[in-house]
């Protein structure tokens, strides 16, 4: 190769590595369909066999022990065959694969394979799901959802463009639209299976709901939060969570216990007033405010079909948030 072809080659080089980077930096989506999902689905291929054998999914045709003569031998099973699986399916934030059980197998033994999984593909993480009896399947996720950019960095941004310190001192033009996020049964966020990655993902939700809870009421994000029992057995990171929260809204409640977790921390009489709520006193709650004051009020019933009206009238109303609806993106909403 001449001096001339190999600058050229060069360039060309730097050219395709300088336009992947800002590819992946700017279009994560485009970066992980043309080139990471190809050599992902690639590693899942070639290396499923050997990693079928190595964790104990791979079973032999042939039986173990076998009868010469009068003479029973026992020895290692041969031939082992892995399962059958499908071609890795490009999702936005990774892939999937189904994996088609042998007879016998549970979802439990890939559950425990689920970190050689991710170490052999060079992924973020691996969850394992059945579907179906019979059927496992896989969803690797290539990079932490959770680190995606959200709309609040945006918003920061503007404000600090800006010089004020919330988005309420912005001009109406500049000012974002208010964003009201519900999390319902909180407690499913803090649970975890034990494995390492399941634990390092509940801890990182709790730490990135508090910070949207220090955070999101000067940038116009509030933040609202619904559960059964909100107290330090779901984790360590709740304490702290609820302690941001001011207003408190407590239903009637089955134990004394439940009252003190809500309303306990800021007035101890509305605990009483709350666990004096009957059952015939339907809709009817002790709410509190930020200055500790409490008060005893009743909701009001919308029906179901009252809401979806009420929805579909005003949906023309609905923002457009891009930034919020890419942080927001699961997995299994690409498939739709």
């Amino acid at each position: 190769m001449g001096p001339t072809l190999l600058a050229l080659a060069l360039a060309v080089l730097a050219w395709v590595l300088v336009v992947g980077d800002l590819v992946r930096r700017h279009r994560p989506a485009w970066h992980w369909y043309v080139i990471g999902y190809p050599v992902t689905a690639s590693r899942v291929v070639f290396t499923w066999r050997r990693v079928a054998l190595l964790n104990d999914l791979s079973v032999s045709r042939l039986p173990a022990r076998t009868l010469i003569g009068h003479l029973l031998v026992k020895g290692d099973p041969v031939r082992p065959t892995a399962p059958r699986i499908s071609f890795p399916r490009a999702t936005r934030m990774g892939l999937t694969v189904s994996v088609r059980l042998h007879a016998g197998q549970t979802p439990a033994t890939y559950l425990k394979a689920a970190d050689a999984f991710v170490h052999a593909w060079k992924v973020h993480a691996v969850r394992v799901t059945s579907p179906e009896r019979g059927l496992v399947l896989l969803t690797a996720m290539v990079s932490d959802p959770l680190q995606r950019p959200g709309f609040m960095q945006e918003r920061m941004s503007v404000c600090r463009s800006a010089g004020v310190r919330s988005i309420w001192e912005l001009p109406d033009k500049l000012r974002p639209v208010p964003v009201v996020v519900i999390v319902d049964e909180i407690a499913e966020l803090y649970l975890s299976d034990g494995r390492r990655e399941s634990k390092a993902e509940t801890e990182q939700c709790s730490t990135l709901l508090l910070r949207l809870a220090q955070l999101g009421a000067a940038l116009g994000v509030h933040l609202v939060v619904a559960g059964q029992r909100v107290g330090s057995d779901l984790g360590p990171g709740v304490t702290a969570l609820r302690a941001q929260l001011g207003g408190r809204i407590c239903h009637r409640v089955n134990d004394p216990g439940t009252a003190e977790m809500t309303l306990g921390d800021l007035n101890k009489d509305a605990v009483a007033v709350a666990q004096a709520i009957t059952a015939e006193e339907r809709g009817v709650a002790v709410c509190t405010g930020p200055d500790g004051s409490w008060s005893r009020a009743r909701s009001h019933l919308t029906p179901t079909e009252e809401a979806v009206s009420t929805a579909r009238k005003h949906a023309a109303l609905t923002p457009d948030l891009p930034a919020l609806n890419r942080a927001l993106a699961a997995p299994e909403g690409d498939d739709k």
